[in-house]
């Protein structure tokens, strides 16, 4: 079976799925955007996946697992990573034509 090469709205819908997963969130996959945030903001206003620490690391190994990506330790940076499309891009990054 040939691989079918990434694109970054596969990689977004596989966050997706492993969010809802991970987390449990009550945000629907049409709510889980490039934009939504993982980490808590002090605007109650604002969406947001609530994520800490933990889970985000939770949510990348348990990618890394199902898919065989793979993201260095050095890459994850959760300063940098803000969102569902940070990651998505953080993974094509690294990716190197696996799917």
């Amino acid at each position: 079976m040939e691989a079918v090469p990434l694109t970054h709205e596969s990689v977004v819908d596989r966050i997706r799925a492993g969010i809802h997963k991970a987390k449990g969130v009550s945000l629907t996959d049409q709510e889980i955007t490039d934009a939504t945030l993982f980490w808590p903001t002090g605007n109650p206003d604002q969406q947001t996946l609530a994520f800490d620490s933990l889970d985000f690391l939770e949510l990348v190994v348990s990618l890394e697992e199902k898919h065989g990506w793979s993201i260095p330790e050095t890459e994850i940076d959760v300063n940098d990573c803000q969102t569902v499309g940070d990651l998505a891009l953080l993974v094509l990054k690294n990716a190197n034509g696996k799917s």
